[in-house]
């Protein structure tokens, strides 16, 4: 028999250990919000740059840590085949540099690089330039890059996070009715937490190997040693290993309080509930948020609207298929008691859904015009419809009679089936990119900027214009030290472009701020247009850069 000492030790520790998981997965956030995009500061060989050999690999230098997307990273030929190898090296050096293997019996011309990586705060960056060998040649198409990811990835990665959403509910939801609402079948509940909980730690090592496949586009036969490497040494990579370990670490808790008969102190209580925020955390801290501008903030409000999404519709699945359809004595009180509970459940979902919406979502009109925004609206109308069911049940729960019983099976079953459509939304909903990345669709190939460096013995400038199409478009130039990639602040600037034969046109740009110009300019056609500059830094140095940018249509 324990003793008092011990008793009241248990729920103490429970508590701390709890609270210091959470502690512990809040410490892994940034301390400041993550830059806005990495930087290429140099290549080799130089954009625009004819070489007389034939290239190893093209090597291309970033200001922070990337992971490449293997299917969209590439060199193309003048014949427009790929010039890179297959098998060949697609590594980073530390991180921030990027090496591409060629073949060794390539023709002259020019080469087309493009790249498109995902930078170390989450967000992807693309760009593109040009090499020659021994002589010029028209600029080959990118067709040869895959931008299209294995649709079968893609739908076992949608499943995958689906199942693991649902063990979540399960493990959240009877977690709260035996918890919050004294659920009688205590074994039976132990059963049902068991089962979710081991639902969500498979699909977290199953998701390791799946997101792998899906971030590189490749098929689930292509992932190799090396990227299930880096996948694991990357943000989301440890983020599936934390839920793995918040797992493990509550199932001793989980065991003493669903043995004991007696009631459990509030810290006992306190102490699930801490692991069940640290669980939910695990989601949102590989997601989105963990790339916004308010990292603390945005995931916070993103475990609060997870956590009780999924508790919601976890409840509502354990009420119709055990409670109310095995009915026993005491049983009205938990259907009572409950309804309480999933009112405050609604109103978190709703607060902290809006709150992160905020984060996520940068105008208005970005709900209409991207994809995102429109998952949003789908989302929420859902929830509305949900809520309005929800109503009925609720007055429904009053009454004890075995009609109203039947009613009300019906009306959580609607409650149900209507959260796991909801749920296949947000499981897409989280694999796109939200709508304050410029608008950025995973489910197109074109890229939102178009990047273009200039090498000087002196400097490296990288021109962006964004979003790289024919009209109106944003530049921006940044200035790079050539060694160290420190931006070079500037004392005068000036810079032009044109189309070969016309009139150079003046660019009017404003210092944003040391090394870092942008304006405005219009691209009024297709076709190959030349962009100079002449710097001068603060400290008196002098360079001269000139590249040939070809917008997309």
């Amino acid at each position: 028999m324990r003793s008092p000492q011990v008793h009241r030790f248990v729920p103490l520790a429970a508590y701390a250990l709890g609270a210091l998981i959470l502690a512990g997965i809040l410490s892994f956030l940034p301390a400041s919000p993550a830059s806005a995009h990495a930087v290429v500061t140099t290549t080799t060989p130089a954009a625009s740059e004819v070489v007389t050999d034939v290239p190893e690999a093209v090597h291309i230098q970033f200001n922070e840590k990337v992971t490449p997307i293997a299917a969209a990273t590439g060199v193309v030929a003048p014949t427009g085949e790929r010039a890179d190898l297959a098998d060949g090296d697609l590594s980073t050096d530390n991180g921030t540099a990027l090496s591409i293997a060629l073949r060794e019996d390539l023709p002259d011309g020019t080469y087309l690089v493009s790249y498109r990586v995902v930078s170390d705060d989450g967000h992807p960056i693309a760009g593109t330039f040009t090499f020659s060998i021994n002589d010029t040649s028209d600029i080959p198409d990118s067709d040869a890059l895959s931008l299209d990811g294995d649709p079968t990835t893609q739908a076992f990665v949608y499943l995958n996070r689906y199942i693991g959403y649902l063990g979540l509910a399960l493990a959240l939801g009877t977690g709260v009715l035996l918890v919050g609402c004294n659920l009688r079948q205590r074994a039976l509940a132990g059963k049902l937490i068991a089962t979710g909980l081991a639902a969500v730690a498979a699909t977290a090592m199953a998701g390791i190997y799946f997101q792998t496949a899906y971030t590189n586009g490749v098929s689930l036969g292509g992932v190799t040693g090396e990227a299930l490497e880096a996948f694991l040494l990357s943000w989301v990579g440890v983020g599936h290993m934390l839920r793995l370990l918040v797992v493990l670490m509550a199932l001793p808790l989980l065991r003493t309080f669903i043995v004991s008969e007696t009631d459990q102190p509030v810290p006992m209580k306190l102490g699930l509930g801490a692991f069940a925020l640290a669980l939910s955390a695990t989601w949102p801290m590989t997601g989105h948020a963990i790339a916004s501008g308010h990292p603390v903030t945005a995931i916070s409000a993103d475990t609060l609207h997870l956590a009780a999404a999924t508790a919601w519709l976890g409840g509502l699945i354990v009420l119709l298929v055990i409670v109310l359809r095995y009915a026993g004595p005491g049983d009205h009180n938990v259907v009572t008691s409950w309804s309480t509970w999933a009112g405050y459940l609604i109103a978190t979902l709703f607060a902290a859904g809006v709150a992160n919406s905020f984060v996520e979502i940068d105008s208005i009109t970005s709900l209409f015009n991207t994809s995102y925004g429109q998952m949003i609206l789908a989302k929420a109308a859902g929830l509305s419809l949900i809520v309005f069911v929800a109503f009925f049940s609720r007055r429904v729960v009053r009454k004890q009679s075995g009609q109203a019983r039947t009613l009300l099976r019906r009306l959580i079953a609607i409650e149900v089936a209507l959260a796991l459509a909801v749920l296949m939304v947000v499981v897409v909903l989280v694999q796109t990119v939200p709508a304050r990345v410029a608008n950025y669709e995973a489910d197109q190939a074109a890229v939102t900027e178009l990047s273009t460096i200039v090498n000087t013995d002196e400097f490296t400038a990288t021109i962006t214009l964004d979003p790289g199409r024919v009209g109106n478009n944003s530049i921006r130039i940044l200035i790079n030290e050539a060694d160290s990639g420190d931006l070079m602040p500037l004392e005068e600037w000036e810079a032009s472009f044109g189309q070969s034969g016309d009139q150079m046109r003046t660019i009017r740009l404003v210092e944003l701020r040391g090394g870092i110009l942008g304006g405005e300019i219009t691209l009024p056609e297709e076709g190959e247009w030349t962009f100079a500059f002449d710097i001068t830094t603060v400290d008196g140095a002098q360079a001269e850069g000139e590249a040939v940018v070809t917008p997309y249509s």
